[in-house]
């Protein structure tokens, strides 16, 4: 099937849903579970990263939208590689900001659910792009198992990065790292990005969330991981949708690599089909259910952090493995 770049803001849309690192294959065999069997197509993304995504999405004003933003590279007042988002929206609503939840290092999907309905009863008259964080890592599933990302720092370049909890590597390991990693680069013999199995090898800590699960679980432990966030972002989906009128499409800024080849993760500027191909699904919707009231979403607003107690840290293993997340 072929593809074709597609520019979101100068599509037909009411509410833009966005999967962030959602893959077209994955997407495909799984959202029939949670949505309408309609037409599904693939479009080539105009980015492979968010913030090249970013760049050569919104190149102007956009007074008659709002946006939703679990991901700190959309901002209100915090400028990422130059790019404020308060300057090119109505609105931001930064979930990233007062929803991070600090144990699981993310933003829950709940929270983004809860914050759209926020903002369209809040700006009812104004279009929603609606950022979710998943199915990018960290995997919800791996409850506390594995560390997620710190919580955004607004004066680094790479607002997400990194893992909240780390052991601290010794300065010869550092030092060894920063002298073979050209030559890792050069020979490709530690697949691609080359950093993590280089910093394997040395007995340093992962680099990432995603590389401290692909160390944990393989790379078919992996992929499964991916699939579960993508189920768990898109049954919040399917429970936002009842209170949306009008047209709904779900798309995403980049796609993901999950081990194809030694290949891991996503960069800017990459011509990979795996991080350019991905969804776009159009829903003409009705309203179900009436718009919540403030009384309602105020009680049931989430907490910014820990919104559910994890099971004890003695279970998870097991539960890992019997559902076949560990090998």
């Amino acid at each position: 099937m072929s593809t074709q770049s597609i520019n979101i803001m100068q599509e037909t849309w009411d509410y833009l849903i966005l999967l962030d690192a959602c893959r077209y294959d994955v997407f495909e065999r799984t959202y029939r579970d949670f949505l309408d069997p309609v037409e599904l197509r693939g479009i080539d993304s105009v980015g492979t990263s968010t913030s090249e995504w970013r760049k050569k999405t919104f190149v102007e004003s956009y007074p008659d939208t709002v946006y939703v933003s679990a991901n700190p590279y959309i901002a209100s007042e915090e400028s990422f590689d130059g790019f404020r988002g308060g300057a090119h929206f109505f609105k931001v609503v930064d979930v990233w900001k007062t929803g991070w939840d600090h144990e699981r290092g993310t933003v829950l999907p709940a929270t983004v659910t809860q914050q759209a309905l926020y903002a369209m009863v809040t700006y009812s008259s104004k279009r929603l792009i609606i950022h979710y964080l998943q199915p990018h890592a960290p995997y919800l599933v791996l409850e506390d198992r594995f560390q997620g990302f710190p919580a955004p720092d607004p004066s680094s370049r790479s607002p997400i990065s990194g893992l909240s909890r780390v052991n601290v590597e010794h300065p010869w390991q550092s030092k060894l790292f920063c002298r073979l990693l050209p030559w890792a680069k050069r020979s490709r013999c530690f697949g691609d990005p080359p950093e993590w199995r280089l910093r394997q090898w040395l007995g340093m800590p992962p680099a990432s969330p995603m590389d401290a699960a692909r160390r944990a679980l393989g790379r078919k432990g992996l992929r499964r991981a991916y699939e579960e966030n993508l189920r768990r972002v898109l049954a919040e989906v399917a429970r936002l949708l009842p209170h949306l009128e009008g047209t709904v499409v779900i798309t995403s800024d980049h796609g993901e690599r999950l081990g194809e080849g030694g290949r891991y993760t996503h960069t800017p500027n990459s011509d990979d089909p795996l991080l350019r191909r991905v969804p776009w699904l159009v829903l003409h919707r009705r309203r179900q259910q009436p718009p919540p009231s403030y009384e309602l979403l105020d009680a049931q607003q989430p907490s910014p952090c820990n919104t559910e107690e994890p099971d004890e840290r003695t279970c998870i293993e097991d539960r890992l493995r019997a559902l076949g997340y560990m090998e």
